[in-house]
């Protein structure tokens, strides 16, 4: 097959920074017809930030890394006839006339007319390093290589927890998922609820550890090649049950049984002793127990400083101590939090409107303000946007900057005509406005 031919990578600045696209050449062969992956030039909010800078820098080595990872794992590379584009946008552009929490992925691959393949990364959630560039990078290129082989159609036919699994497992996120699912599992109160089946239930994120181990599975029960036969069959436009009732050597319905097993199974294993004191933790905080989420979150926090478990921990405990009406506490728990930055925590966004309500709280409204921009900036899929424009909009209105305030003021009625502090906006602008 032409997907197996070894590719040659090269990656190849054609066009400067700055201009419309980075174009990285890829030849499956000498004499070969060229691929070309084209990186978008950024130009959004965050184009004059150096982390930014050099992750554009970056994307070229990326996309080439990438590529040779994909060929190494799954045995395929692109179709030459395809060409593959990066996008590099901002969920959120600064132009934008209203705001609402983000419900699309933060990225996504897909067909589009011409024959091309685009890749959107959106930049929000590479800053703080909420996400591993190379990492995503690498997990969107293996949805991408695999659409330059088929049609849309025929591509999304493939069951999602075969297109996911294939992109986690080879990008190695695997264990990372895991740990998304155990503590999911304890905010859900049943590991029922986020491993169902294969294909049960919703295709969130928090599904995708179940996915990735099935594909564990398939090397345990077939080798090391199986997985390569997988992708590669499916390129070729053969059918998924087939392909995998013969890699595996059981029925389809019975694959789907035993590899569910497996995934508990094998999160099981990964769970962490320390589990139940984290669940009482968890339950103390539903039911607004504060005094207790402090007492046990700091005994967490001696006896586990070192869990990924700990900064979900440290939210809790900042928040208990934020409503407990400690906000010097609280507010120094809270920047040692953030500045662990977002790795394993679930609470990266709240733990910003925390910081933000304790600051507006101790007459601080330029620290207020720095808290409520940045939640505002970099977390477009918070459902605390609301929250945060209100906090930006006091902040602005205690520091005296009327033309700010005012227009921030408009931006919230337009955004959240409904929002819970809109009452309180309203009293804002009339005191702006007197």
């Amino acid at each position: 097959m032409g997907l197996i031919a070894r590719a040659r990578v090269r990656a190849a600045v054609l066009l400067a920074l700055g201009t419309a696209y980075i174009a990285i050449e890829v030849s499956a062969a000498a004499g070969a017809p060229e691929t070309v992956v084209e990186v978008e030039a950024y130009r959004g909010k965050y184009s004059a930030e150096a982390w930014c800078r050099a992750l554009v820098e970056a994307m070229p080595g990326y996309v080439s890394e990438s590529l040779s990872v994909v060929e190494a794992r799954l045995g395929i590379i692109p179709d030459p006839a395809v060409t593959i584009q990066i996008l590099l946008r901002d969920a959120h552009p600064q132009t934008l006339k209203a705001i609402s929490p983000s419900r699309r992925p933060p990225f996504r691959t897909f067909h589009y007319p011409g024959g091309r393949v685009h890749i959107l990364l959106n930049m929000e959630f590479f800053a703080d390093m909420r996400h591993d560039p190379r990492q995503i990078v690498l997990h969107e290129l293996v949805h991408a290589v695999m659409r330059t082989h088929l049609k849309e159609e025929d591509y999304t036919k493939i069951p999602h927890w075969v297109r996911e699994g294939l992109a986690v497992w080879t990008a190695e996120q695997t264990d990372e998922r895991i740990r998304t699912v155990i503590r999911e599992s304890v905010r859900r109160g049943s590991l029922d609820r986020v491993v169902p089946g294969l294909e049960a239930g919703d295709h969130g994120l928090g599904r995708y550890a179940e996915y990735a181990l099935a594909m564990e599975r398939l090397v345990e029960r077939s080798g090391n090649d199986a997985i390569k036969k997988l992708a590669q069959e499916l390129c070729a436009g053969e059918s998924c049950q087939s392909v995998v009732s013969e890699l595996s050597g059981e029925r389809y319905a019975r694959f789907l049984r035993e590899s569910n097993a497996f995934a508990r199974t094998r999160v099981a294993t990964k769970i962490p002793r320390m589990i139940d004191a984290y669940a009482a933790i968890v339950r103390a905080d539903k039911a607004r127990k504060y005094s207790d989420v402090e007492r046990r979150a700091g005994r967490f926090l001696r006896q586990h400083a070192k869990s990924w478990l700990a900064p979900n921990v440290m939210y809790f405990r900042a928040k208990a101590a934020r409503l407990r009406k400690k906000p010097a506490r609280a507010a120094k728990l809270l920047d040692a939090l953030l500045d662990r930055g977002p790795e394993d925590n679930d609470y990266f966004d709240e733990a910003l409107y925390q910081l933000g309500a304790v600051r507006l709280e101790a007459d601080q409204p330029a620290r207020a303000l720095e808290s409520a921009r940045r939640l505002l900036r970099d977390h477009p899929d918070s459902p605390l946007l609301d929250r945060a424009l209100y906090h930006q909009i006091a902040a602005l209105v205690a520091r005296g900057m009327d033309d700010e305030a005012l227009a921030a003021i408009k931006l919230y009625e337009r955004s959240f005509a409904n929002g819970k502090d809109r009452r309180k906006v309203a009293a804002l602008k009339r005191r702006v406005g007197s």
